[in-house]
């Protein structure tokens, strides 16, 4: 590159080009002159070497093109996700406390542990506080906890405490564009049941937590409040 390059800056330095096409056309024509000259001081020509002995090992151009990536570090908190900006991506569960490897593109998220990649999501845009859940990295018991329900269980559940729960939960459900994100936390309420006075207490918390003063600093949070045994996550 450097030889061709002060070849052909000795060859045009004084020519004067009106734009950078007509300067694209004379370099194209210089680097043709280099490559079909033959070589001073031993046969052929470097077109006719790259044709015969280059060409042939060539391969092809990758299927995806190129895209520049952004590489962090990121440690997997309590409900097995990763924050990127201002959202979170699931990883394995069996990696919860570990610093790994976040690759960010454009349109993905990626999670290495070491060199082996354990999580890819398709990267959240234009939002804030979303979580991209792969079922497959919950917690063996969250799991089978979350196998089992729907969004009409939980509502049938909710009726049988009363009017402001049932209120508290469809909120919950509708909180989440995929609303399996959301289960997590109506489980969390439930526990709230199981305490002494738990149904009467549930019910009047949910009053309180939907009065209009209250909105959603009450009690309506996200899905990575609550963990599936009633805690945080």
């Amino acid at each position: 590159m450097r030889f061709v390059a002060n070849q052909i800056a000795a060859i045009l330095r004084n020519r004067r080009f009106v734009g950078l096409a007509e300067l694209n056309e004379a370099i194209a024509g210089e680097v043709e002159g280099i490559n079909t000259r033959p070589f001073q001081k031993r046969e052929d020509s470097r077109r006719i070497v790259f044709e015969r002995d280059e060409k042939p090992l060539l391969i092809g151009l990758p299927p995806v093109r190129f895209e520049l990536a952004d590489l962090r570090k990121a440690k997997a908190g309590p409900n097995y996700h990763v924050q990127v900006d201002t959202n979170f991506y699931s990883v394995p569960s069996r990696l919860i406390g570990q610093s790994l490897d976040v690759r960010i593109t454009s349109h993905m998220v990626e999670v290495f542990d070491g060199i082996e990649r354990v999580a890819s999501h398709t990267r959240l845009k234009g939002v804030r506080g979303r979580y991209s859940t792969v079922t497959a990295h919950m917690p063996e018991a969250h799991r089978h906890r979350l196998v089992d329900w729907t969004p009409e269980r939980f509502e049938q559940w909710a009726a049988t405490i009363g009017p402001n729960t049932v209120a508290a939960i469809e909120a919950i459900l509708a909180s989440r564009k995929i609303v399996e994100q959301s289960f997590r936390s109506c489980l969390g309420v439930m526990s709230l049941a199981k305490k002494p006075g738990g149904m009467v207490r549930l019910e009047d918390t949910c009053g309180r937590a939907l009065a209009p003063s209250l909105g959603d600093a009450g009690f309506v949070r996200g899905a990575d409040y609550y963990g599936a045994d009633g805690g945080r996550a």
